[in-house]
C-alpha cells in the first residue's frame, strides 16, 4: 500500500478488552465510517478544501474509514502466558485483526542480560532478577508463539511479535522520581536485537518481528535489511535535533528499496546481534560520560548556549571558529581562536578537551574533533595571521612575568597586545614550563611549542632564558606590574616502607632530557591513575630494557581521574593495569599491595562495595634517585 499503516495497542487482560467500551473502540478503528468524529473531520476538510494547495476534494473523499486492522498486545509485567494467548486468540478469531505480541528482553534471562551489559561497560546499570523470573518465560513463549502462528495462518492473517523497550532497571542516581525506569537507546539495542535473533533462529525466520529498542540511523539498514520491520524509533528523536534523523533514516531506507516480507534472514540477524556487543557506537566508553548540562542559570530570554563553550575553562568561541573552519576560512578562524587563546598550538595538541566531553554529538556517535580542528586552523592560518599580528599603541607601561610556562606565556601575550612592554624571566633554556620540560616528547615536541613562542616574539616580548628573576621588591622597582607565574613547583613524595620512590615529574623530566635514553630495568611500577601517571607509564614502556610496566591504582579504570583518551593510549602501549589496589611496602624484593585492608569504592549508581584484596607483584624494579636497582 502507498500510505500509512496504523496499529493499536491493547491490554491488559481479556475481560477488559471484551468490555463494551474497548470493543466499540476496536470496531470503530476497524471502520470509522459511522462515527461522529470521522464524519465531522471529513466535513471540516471539505469545507476548507479551497484553502489547501496540494489536497483536492477527491483526495479528501478518498480517505479510507478503515483506519486500523492490526493490534499489538501490550501486557503488564507478570501477565500469565495463558492470558496473553487468550487475548491473541480473541483478536485473531473474533476481531479478525493482524496481531503482534510484545516480547521483552527479559526473555533472554538474567545471566545473559547481566553478562552482556557488564561486558559492554554498562556494569553500573542496576536491575534484579524479579522481572526475569516474573515475566513470560522463553520455554512458555516459544510453543505459544508456534500455536498462534498456525492459527493466524489458518485465518489468513499476519501474526508476529514486537520486541520492545520494556526493560525495567533501577533508579540509582535520581534520574526519575521513582524506583524504576525503562532502559532505552544504545544500551538496550544489544539486548533487543539479541532477542530478535534468538526468535528468528527458533522459528527459522518465519516469525514476523516488529522492532523497537535502540533503532536509529546507524543500525536501521541492518535491522530492516534482515527482514525485521516495521521499526519504531523513539530515543534518537528525543535528543537535541533528533527529528532531523527521520530524514536521514528515510534516505537510507529509500536507497535500499522496499520489498514484501518473505521471511527474516536469521543468519544475517545473528551476525548483526553479535556485532552489536563490540560495536564502538554501542559499547560504553572507558570513563563514564560527564553531565552535559550547563552549570549556569539560563536567562529568561536568549538562553541558547553551546555545551562545548560552557565546558571550556576560558570559554572559547568554539562554534564560531568551527563554522569558519568548515568553510575553509582558516585565517579568520585562527584570529577568532587568538581572541581568547594565545597558545593554539599547545592546546591544539595536548589540551584535555573538556569541550569534546560535553559535545552534543556524543548523544549520537562521537564528538566533533574540536581540538584537532583548532590545531588545523593554527597550522593553516599561521603564516598569514602572524604577519598582521601587532600590539596596540604603546601604553608606556612595563610588566615583568616570572615564569615562562603556559600561564606566563598567556599573560605576556595579552599584556603585549595591550601595548605593555613585557619581559619574561624563565630559568630554563626554553619556554613552555611543564609542557616543554615534563610532558613527553612523544606527546608534544618542541617545534609545536615554538610556534606559540613565536607569537610572543612577533609582539616584541623580551624573553630572558636561563635567567633567575630578581626579588619581587627589585622587580617592583623596575616594572609597573609584576606577575608571578611560577607554577606549583614543590613536588610530593610517596612514602613507601622499604623503598625510596621517585616523583613522576622528576622521572618524566629526565626522560625528556635524555630523549628516553634510560634503563630502569625489566619491571616498573607507576602508582596513580591520573594523566601524569599515564604519561609516566607510557614513557617507561619506551625505555630500554623494560619488559613490564604496571600501573597500580585504588579504583577501576572507569573511576581513574585520567582522561579517557590518555587511558586508552596507555592501554594501547601495553601498560598493565592493576586495579583496586594500593601500595603498602616493599618486602624482600616484592611489592605488597593493600594487604589485610578494605578498599571502599563509592559508585554513583551502585551500593557501596567492600573489596577485600591482597596482592603481591614480585621482582619489580623501582627507579631510585641514586641508581637503577634490580629486584
Amino acid at each position: 500500500m502507498d500510505g500509512f499503516q496504523f496499529n493499536i495497542s491493547v491490554g491488559y487482560d481479556l475481560a477488559g478488552i471484551q468490555s463494551e467500551k474497548i470493543n466499540a473502540f476496536i470496531e470503530n478503528m476497524k471502520d470509522a465510517s459511522q462515527t461522529e468524529t470521522f464524519r465531522e473531520c471529513r466535513e471540516v476538510l471539505l469545507a476548507h478544501v479551497g484553502e489547501f494547495k496540494h489536497v483536492t476534494k477527491e483526495d479528501i473523499e478518498g480517505i479510507s474509514s478503515k483506519i486500523c486492522n492490526s493490534a499489538t498486545i501490550s501486557t503488564l509485567h507478570g501477565c500469565p502466558p495463558q492470558e496473553i494467548e487468550s487475548i491473541a486468540n480473541y483478536l485473531l478469531t473474533e476481531k479478525k485483526m493482524h496481531t503482534f505480541i510484545k516480547c521483552n528482553p527479559t526473555l533472554l534471562g538474567y545471566e545473559f542480560a547481566r553478562e552482556t551489559l557488564d561486558h559492554m561497560g554498562y556494569d553500573y546499570v542496576a536491575f534484579g532478577r524479579f522481572h526475569f523470573e516474573d515475566d513470560l518465560q522463553y520455554q512458555d513463549a516459544a510453543p505459544m508463539l508456534q500455536r498462534l502462528m498456525k492459527l493466524s495462518e489458518e485465518k489468513g492473517l499476519e501474526f508476529g511479535v514486537k520486541i520492545t523497550n520494556t526493560f525495567p532497571v533501577d533508579v540509582k542516581a535520581g534520574e526519575l522520581p521513582s524506583e524504576e525506569m525503562y532502559m532505552s537507546g544504545k544500551s538496550l539495542y544489544p539486548l533487543s536485537i539479541a532477542l530478535a535473533a534468538k526468535l528468528s533462529r527458533e522459528f527459522e525466520g518465519k516469525l514476523r518481528i516488529s522492532y523497537s529498542g535502540g533503532a536509529d540511523a546507524f543500525n536501521i539498514e541492518k535491522i530492516v535489511g534482515a527482514g525485521v520491520w516495521p521499526v519504531t524509533i523513539a530515543t534518537s528523536l528525543l535528543k537535541p535535533g533528533g527529528y532531523q534523523r527521520m530524514k536521514q533514516v528515510a534516505e537510507i531506507l529509500d536507497e535500499k528499496g522496499w520489498k514484501a516480507f518473505t521471511g527474516i534472514d536469521a543468519e544475517d540477524l545473528s551476525k548483526t546481534a553479535k556485532a552489536a556487543v563490540t560495536n564502538p557506537y554501542h559499547v560504553k566508553s572507558a570513563k563514564l560520560p560527564v553531565s552535559r548540562k550547563s552549570s549556569e542559570k539560563a536567562p529568561l530570554m536568549g538562553c541558547f548556549t553551546a555545551p562545548c563553550e560552557d565546558a571550556c575553562p576560558i570559554h572559547q568561541e568554539i562554534t564560531t571558529y568551527m563554522k569558519l573552519a568548515g568553510e575553509g576560512n582558516y585565517e579568520k578562524a585562527f584570529q577568532v581562536i587568538l581572541n581568547k587563546n594565545p597558545l593554539p598550538f599547545i592546546t591544539g595538541t595536548i589540551c584535555a578537551h573538556g569541550c569534546q566531553s560535553h559535545c552534543t554529538r556524543n548523544f549520537y556517535e562521537t564528538p566533533v574533533q574540536i581540538r584537532d580542528t583548532k590545531l588545523l586552523c593554527a597550522e593553516e592560518g599561521y603564516d598569514k595571521v602572524v604577519k598582521t599580528l601587532k600590539a596596540q599603541d604603546a601604553s608606556g607601561k612595563k610588566a615583568a612575568v616570572v615564569g615562562g610556562g603556559p600561564s606566563g606565556m598567556a599573560a605576556a601575550y595579552y599584556l603585549a597586545k595591550m601595548g605593555v612592554e613585557v619581559t619574561v624571566y624563565e630559568k630554563r633554556e626554553k619556554l613552555g614550563g611543564i609542557v616543554s620540560a615534563v610532558i613527553p616528547d612523544f606527546r608534544i615536541d618542541d617545534e609545536v611549542i615554538a610556534k606559540d613562542v613565536s607569537l610572543l616574539e612577533h609582539l616584541g616580548v623580551n624573553l630572558k632564558y636561563q635567567t633567575k628573576a630578581p626579588s619581587v621588591e627589585t622587580l617592583r622597582s623596575m616594572y609597573d606590574h609584576v606577575i608571578l607565574a611560577v607554577g606549583a613547583s614543590k613536588r610530593s613524595q610517596l612514602e613507601l616502607e622499604g623503598k625510596q620512590t621517585v616523583n613522576a615529574l622528576d622521572f618524566l623530566e629526565k626522560f625528556n632530557q635524555t630523549k628516553g635514553n634510560m634503563e630502569p630495568g625489566k619491571h616498573v611500577v607507576v602508582i596513580g591513575g591520573g594523566n601524569t601517571a599515564m604519561d609516566t607509564a607510557r614513557a617507561a614502556k619506551r625505555c630500554k630494557g623494560v619488559e613490564h610496566v604496571y600501573l597500580v591504582y585504588r579504583r577501576t579504570k572507569r573511576y581513574m581521574p585520567a582522561d579517557e583518551h590518555e587511558l586508552n593510549l596507555a592501554l594501547e602501549d601495553g601498560v598493565e593495569f592493576k586495579e583496586l589496589l594500593a601500595p603498602v611496602r616493599m618486602e624482600q624484593g616484592t611489592l605488597v599491595l593493600m594487604p589485610a585492608r578494605l578498599i571502599w569504592i563509592n559508585l554513583p549508581c551502585l551500593q557501596t562495595k567492600r573489596i577485600w584484596q591482597t596482592a603481591r607483584i614480585r621482582n619489580l624494579q623501582y627507579w631510585t634517585k641514586k641508581r637503577y636497582s634490580a629486584r
